[in-house]
């Protein structure tokens, strides 16, 4: 029997579940299924969550190549 899933964030059970990941149609957030497994369902973060931090902590390669001008 397969575990069942819920959204950490609402807690509405009628997801939209994918192989590794599942959809919450009332946030429009979706989760990570091996998440529930490693962390406290307070502690769960969202796909968008996760790349917006990614992100934020990434340097910006756009910038990181560019020689700096002293003129």
């Amino acid at each position: 029997m397969s575990k069942k899933f819920h959204c950490p964030r609402c807690k509405n059970e009628n997801i939209i579940e994918y192989e590794e990941t599942f959809d919450c149609p009332i946030c429009f957030l979706e989760f990570e299924k091996a998440d529930f497994e490693l962390y406290e369902e307070s502690d769960i973060l969202s796909i968008n969550e996760k790349m917006a931090i990614i992100k934020t902590l990434k340097p910006n390669s756009n910038n990181s190549n560019k020689k700096k001008d002293f003129n």
